[in-house]
């Protein structure tokens, strides 16, 4: 079937309530099985989580995409309003494409919307390598690319996978600026905590480290904290939470709190005893985490959500991250509006 076709026999359903999330519960697990490189964020526990924090004030909603009784898709959204007072359409800054079809979904998405009264829409893709953009095309939008930037992160399964690359395109130097693993934590203990899951018996949270996490916990954004906490339990019980902490004496000096998913992991959060020691005590943890998890067989940490100033010289073949920005033509507007206007005088 043509992509150009495919918006004609497809149909949208938008999830705008959190407790729709229940129906769809089998439908999301099937899907989010055919993503390709899927992560935790991508999953019905983080979202549940966000929704509840974050969904009313940024107008959260859930498109599911189908054609022909067939789901192609999901696509999480956000509803924002504008300074020219006309709503804008932003998919989530974590949220890819949940599904095996991911051009059909985008098409279908960029069909509906032009038929909308909504008059721009925003996406962040991973690697989308032009998708979104011959979507809009097929639609009659007006697609622009506003930015194309390789996230903060660390690619394992990269050809000389005992290296990590630090401040150089290619994969040649050591562990944290030419220190070993053992150099990094010489005087400390590394300890690392992944519980399987409920399912399997194992969901135990080890609450007392959070606390020691929240106790430490140096910016002022405390909803985030909050969230955090809901995520650790919910990733917990999902068998997803990854918990890393350097311990010296007895005393934790650094921790981290990830969530992983089939190989990709995503640190959420940073704390350090002593903040004016903060970048070096990064780059020792982050050091011993990938060490340990290369063993494990991870394969990409995506560090985006910690702060840039530590992140800056993490750098290997990161995953490009493609914000698109789709509008109706001038054209269009006008011609929707005509119609608003007949409809109204009939």
């Amino acid at each position: 079937m043509r992509l150009a076709d495919l918006g004609r026999m497809a149909t949208i359903s938008e999830i705008t309530d959190v407790s729709q999330l229940e129906h769809i519960h089998l439908l999301w697990q099937a899907q989010l099985a055919q993503t390709r490189q899927a992560s935790f964020l991508q999953s019905l526990p983080w979202v549940r989580c966000y929704w509840n924090h974050f969904g009313e004030q940024r107008g959260f909603r859930i498109l599911v995409c189908q054609s022909a009784g067939r789901v192609l898709g999901l696509l999480p959204l956000e509803l924002r309003g504008t300074q020219l007072g006309s709503p804008e359409l932003r998919g989530a800054a974590w949220g890819d494409v949940i599904g095996r079809n991911v051009a059909a979904t985008l098409s279908v998405v960029m069909k509906e919307f032009a038929g909308s009264s909504r008059t721009r829409i925003t996406l962040s893709l991973t690697n989308d390598r032009g998708r979104c953009q011959n979507a809009a095309r097929l639609a009659r939008l007006r697609c622009q690319q506003e930015s194309v930037a390789a996230g903060p992160g660390v690619d394992l399964t990269v050809p000389r996978p005992e290296s990590v690359g630090v401040r150089a395109p290619t994969i040649q130097q050591p562990l944290a600026n030419g220190c070993s693993f053992r150099e990094t934590c010489w005087d400390q203990t590394f300890q690392r905590h992944r519980p399987l899951g409920q399912a399997r018996g194992d969901g135990e949270c080890r609450y007392a480290w959070f606390d020691e996490f929240q106790f430490h916990w140096s910016s002022r954004d405390g909803k985030w904290l909050w969230f955090l906490r809901d995520v650790y339990q919910a990733a917990a019980k999902a068998g997803a939470l990854d918990v890393c902490r350097l311990v010296r004496g007895g005393t934790t000096v650094a921790s981290m709190i990830a969530v992983h998913w089939q190989g990709h992991v995503t640190p959420l959060g940073f704390t350090c005893v002593d903040r004016c020691d903060d970048e070096s005590r990064f780059r020792q943890l982050l050091a011993a985490t990938l060490h340990d998890g290369r063993q494990r067989g991870d394969e990409y940490y995506d560090l985006r959500f910690l702060p840039a100033g530590l992140t800056a010289d993490w750098s290997t073949k990161g995953r490009e991250l493609h914000r698109y920005c789709a509008q109706k033509t001038r054209r269009a507007r006008l011609l929707q509006s005509l119609g608003s206007q007949l409809r109204i005088q009939r």
